[in-house]
């Protein structure tokens, strides 16, 4: 997987977020107490394939949507093999140390 292509997925991630969110706020002003479908195994299908394209067996990629908020809670975050302290704040950073030590 190239990065624009995986840069291209995370942006897809975020779009599906985004009007899952919508469509929430949406029908909570129709009706509070309405249910509203959760778009989350929609999600889940797009993290899988691609965990499976950057062979990510340790689920750096769900961990960095849902553990890290899109990165947003990235900086410093984790120790690599070598001890050096990384931040997987943007798709960038998560695409480089997948490929240190996935590629």
């Amino acid at each position: 997987m190239t990065y624009e292509q995986f840069e291209d997925f995370f942006k897809k991630i975020e779009r599906v977020n985004n009007i899952e969110k919508s469509f929430k706020s949406f029908c909570k002003k129709i009706d509070p107490d309405s249910y509203s479908p959760n778009l989350g195994l929609w999600e889940q299908d797009l993290v899988d394939i691609a965990r499976i394209a950057m062979k990510d067996e340790d689920d750096w990629i769900g961990y960095y949507i849902w553990e890290l908020y899109m990165g947003k809670e990235g900086k410093k975050c984790i120790t690599d093999k070598d001890g050096t302290k990384v931040s997987l704040t943007n798709p960038k950073e998560l695409y480089d140390f997948m490929i240190k030590y996935y590629a």
